[in-house]
Formats: structure tokens, C-alpha cells, sequence
């Protein structure tokens, strides 16, 4: 996608913070006498956290920059969830980590990715990694970590857990807090759920959500018409992503000779957009076509000391680029091509002999 920039994050953390789990797992059977989770889908069983392409740096002067991450309390305060993770019951806070960048102040909210592994104090971070699991860049892409909102917040950071670590929220005592909080945590990550699931299909995924180079490519590239019977000149734009077709993207289309039907368009299920570019004159057409995409990503942050033991971050981002093809079409009068001469009399013509 992007090359990766490493920064150096210095944390500073509350001792009474230090991780996403804070209290131990139970026993299976406890757990099951709690309750089951309130939400699994039978289409997509979530997977263990395996979805960091992880780039640990060469040596300390990899990772760059500097800064603090502490947790950050959302509107309403910060809510704890239960939740079984392994077949045990876990009780966790869901405050948002934000991360400070010393060199711009710029904050940068994430989740936990992984509700098993602790955050260590005055650590440094590395901007590091992608996240390659679709189903949570559609989630983290779509619902980011919400200061704004204590409930929105903890079904968001139970539902990351849920595609991360196989984790399900407990039903019907979901929190600590009361009934309608209860209620209201469960309700929406039940819909968070449900939407990822029903969004991504982990064994077809968008091509939008996967790697790969973004290609415009116009048909046919170069064309020959000629005058008066041939006028329209019909092309198409197809737009890919790894060799897939991206649908649902505008693309615009400038010619500098003849007349187009349209300037833009919207590319369909098979990544395509139809145009007609005319003229009844002699003459030659470059036709350009651009198109500017969006690729959503998560990015993810991990400890530069411990990168596979200590906690990952990850937080919503995207890429926008734009990508551009060439094609051409010419017009010719009849008048202006050359003629053959037919033979004139007294020529000699040889024919080939047919056989039966």
C-alpha cells in the first residue's frame, strides 16, 4: 500500500492501566455458567489475532519520532465489558488509547487488538504494520474509536476483540454497569457484528479491503473510424484492484477532440463504465481517463522492545490514489484516403486454379 514510516511512541500509562486484561481468565465451566456470548455467526467464525503483517525495525534508528499514548476516557466515562475469550470470562475496560505525536500534537485514537497481551509502561511504539483481516478494516474503517460516546465505544472495542480474538460479549449482564446499559452495549454490537459479517465475506472479500495495485485501463486503446458511416465511437473504462474489479467508483473522462456523451460515470459490478465520444469531422481524439480511490487500512502500532508479546494498537487511516489511461481514436474523411488504382487493359491477371 504505502511504504511504512517508523515513529518512536514513548507511553506513559497509570500502573492501574497497564492492560487491556486485567483480570484472569476463568474456568470454562464458570463461564458457561455466566452465560453464552450474544453473538455468532454461523457464515464467518472470527479468528485469532493473525492479522498484523508485522515489520519489525532492522535496528533502533528504524523506528522514528516520538510521543505519549494514554487511555482517554469517552463521554459518560469509560465502561467494562464481560467478555469469553479461550472459553473463559474476562472483565475489561474499553477507554479509547490515544496516541500523542510529539512532532505535530496530531492525536491518533486506537483500539486493543489483542485482549490477552499487556501494555507495558514507558514503552516505545512503532508505527509498524497493516491489518490484513477485511472484516476489521471494514469495522475500524467504518466505526472508529468514539470519545463522544461511553456506549458506542465499548461495543466497538467488544466487537474488535470479537474479529481479533474470537471474544463474545456476555448476555445478559454485558457490563458492570445497569440494565440499560447492559442493553444498550449488546444491542449495538450485535448490529456491529452482523454488519461486518454480512458486509465481508471472508473467502471473497471486496477487492477494495485487499492488497494489490489499482489499474485503469481504457477499451479499445487505439482506433481507427471512418467517415460518414462510422461517427460513434463507443469505449469503456475498466477500474481494478489486484486484478478485480472495483465497483462503485466514479471515473472521468476529457477527450481533446469530438463530443462525449458524459464526463463521468460510476463503475459497475464487473468494475466497468461505458462511454460514446462522436464526431463527424476529420480529425484525432486523446482521450484521458482518471480515477481517484480511496483504500481504507488500519493502521497498527506494536511495541519497538517486545513487538509480538506486547500490546497492539490500531487505529483507522486511509490512502488515496489516483490512477490515469490513455487512449486514442481517429476520424478519416473517405475523400482523404489514398486510391488503388484498378488495372488498366492489357494487364495480365493470374488466377489460382480451384481443385475438387
Amino acid at each position: 500500500m504505502q511504504s511504512l514510516v517508523w515513529r518512536s511512541l514513548s507511553m506513559s500509562i497509570n500502573r492501574n492501566e497497564r492492560s487491556c486484561r486485567r483480570i484472569v481468565v476463568m474456568a470454562a465451566l464458570l463461564a458457561a455458567l455466566l452465560g453464552a456470548g450474544s453473538y455468532q455467526s454461523a457464515q464467518a467464525t472470527p479468528k485469532p489475532w493473525t492479522t498484523v503483517q508485522q515489520e519489525e525495525p532492522a535496528n533502533i534508528n528504524a523506528c522514528l519520532g516520538s510521543g505519549t499514548q494514554l487511555p482517554v476516557d469517552p463521554a459518560g466515562g469509560t465502561i467494562t465489558i464481560f467478555i469469553t475469550v479461550n472459553n473463559g470470562l474476562l472483565q475489561e475496560r474499553t477507554p479509547v488509547h490515544q496516541i500523542t505525536v510529539t512532532e505535530t500534537a496530531a492525536k491518533i485514537d486506537n483500539f486493543c487488538l489483542d485482549i490477552l497481551k499487556p501494555i507495558p509502561d514507558n514503552a516505545t511504539f512503532c508505527d509498524s504494520s497493516l491489518a490484513d483481516d477485511p472484516r476489521l478494516i471494514y469495522l475500524i474503517t467504518n466505526y472508529p474509536p468514539d470519545v463522544t460516546n461511553n456506549i458506542t465505544q465499548a461495543a466497538r472495542q467488544a466487537a474488535v476483540w470479537h474479529f481479533t480474538n474470537n471474544g463474545v460479549l456476555r448476555v445478559p449482564d454485558a457490563t458492570t454497569g445497569d440494565a440499560a446499559t447492559d442493553a444498550a452495549v449488546i444491542a449495538a454490537y450485535d448490529a456491529l457484528v452482523a454488519e461486518v459479517e454480512q458486509a465481508i465475506d471472508p473467502n471473497n472479500p471486496p477487492p477494495l479491503f485487499l492488497p494489490g495495485a489499482i489499474t485503469l485501463t481504457v477499451t479499445p486503446t487505439d482506433t481507427l473510424r471512418i467517415l460518414p458511416g462510422a461517427p460513434q465511437h463507443d469505449f469503456t473504462l475498466s477500474l481494478t484492484k489486484g486484478g478485480k474489479p472495483l465497483a462503485g467508483i466514479t471515473v472521468t473522462v476529457a477527450s481533446t477532440f469530438g463530443t462525449l456523451d458524459k464526463t463521468s460515470g460510476v463503475t459497475d459490478a464487473n468494475g466497468e463504465s461505458a462511454f460514446i465520444l462522436s464526431s463527424t469531422k476529420a480529425g484525432t481524439a486523446t482521450i484521458t481517463a482518471t480515477a481517484v480511490v480511496t483504500v481504507p487500512f488500519v493502521g497498527v502500532y506494536i511495541s519497538e522492545a517486545n513487538p509480538t508479546s506486547d500490546q497492539p494498537f490500531g487505529s483507522n487511516a486511509s490512502e488515496t490514489e489516483n490512477v490515469e489511461a490513455v487512449a486514442a481514436v481517429t476520424w478519416e474523411d473517405p475523400t482523404a484516403l489514398d486510391v488503388v488504382e484498378e488495372p488498366a487493359a492489357g494487364h495480365r491477371l493470374y488466377l489460382p486454379m480451384l481443385r475438387d
